[in-house]
């Protein structure tokens, strides 16, 4: 990753890595930052679990955190944190749903655009899986006080927040006996 980011954007470092879930395939690769001493930001309750990730030996193909150790630089998370300043700052924010209780959201305020992380995924017919997590995402923007118009997730590209409230009355119309509210 670092070095494709070096290929599309050279001569600009990369400042950071922001850790937004605890899932394997999310965090796997946390180990490169490490090596190039790169700034990890971690929702507190996932600092034990990249801890472990990065501590582990990898002596049978070593990568490049086993050939040359370092400490790794946590900046941990618990609440809002700004990352730098004017029109392409970005703030994040735990999630601290039921089932995304170790998810963070970067929000980026000049741009009204939010990254939400993985709570949730597109069905092909355009609903969302998993209703209720829509419904923490919603929440956690309602308690920051944030202004979203658009959102982007690991699995879904750049859609309008207004999408997002026709779901949870789809989803609380399939649970009534009529399917009306």
């Amino acid at each position: 990753m670092i070095a494709e980011a070096r290929k599309r954007f050279p001569g600009i470092p990369v400042k950071a890595v922001i850790t937004t879930s605890d899932s394997w395939p999310h965090l796997a690769g946390i180990r490169e930052y490490v090596a190039e001493g790169v700034p990890i930001y971690a929702l507190n309750l996932n600092r034990p679990i990249l801890e472990r990730v990065i501590a582990g030996k990898r002596t049978t193909k070593p990568d490049a955190l086993e050939r040359s150790p370092r400490q790794p630089e946590f900046h941990v998370v618990s609440g809002k944190t700004v990352l730098g300043a004017g029109p392409n700052r970005l703030e994040i924010y735990p999630i601290h749903g039921e089932t995304s209780e170790r998810q963070m959201m970067v929000y980026f305020p000049e741009h009204h655009l939010l990254y939400g992380s993985d709570p949730f995924q597109q069905n092909d017919d355009g609903s969302f899986f998993y209703p209720q997590t829509v419904g923490e995402l919603m929440d956690a923007v309602a308690r920051e006080h944030l202004v979203v118009n658009q959102f982007f997730m690991m699995h879904i590209g750049l859609t309008p927040w207004n999408d997002l409230p026709r779901v949870l009355v789809g989803a609380a119309m399939k649970d009534t006996p009529d399917g009306k509210l």
